[in-house]
């Protein structure tokens, strides 16, 4: 119980140092406690929650750069051409 909560409070202060302020780490150690100590379903609850909303944080950044860069690459190596009827054409 001492290592999660440990465990807790590190990850708390880092994510505090990364926004600049420590009463946000010192918040989130005593919110994160607090749900630690509801129990593990709570933890895993809250865990789920913060998984779910970084992943869809990546996906939002990631899914434009691959369609930005993939259509560059055809763009580059011309498979991607401009027709005279005013539309992009593969290959």
């Amino acid at each position: 119980m001492v290592g999660k909560t440990a465990s807790l409070s590190a990850m708390a202060l880092t994510f505090g140092s990364y926004v600049l302020a420590r009463p946000i780490g010192i918040g989130a150690v005593v919110a994160l406690t607090t749900v630690n100590y509801l129990g593990v379903h709570k933890t895993v609850l809250l865990t789920r929650v913060i998984i779910t909303i970084v992943l869809a944080s990546l996906l939002a950044v990631t899914l434009p750069l691959v369609a930005v860069v993939g259509g560059l690459v055809l763009l580059v190596s011309g498979s991607l051409t401009w027709s005279a009827t005013r539309k992009w054409h593969v290959g």
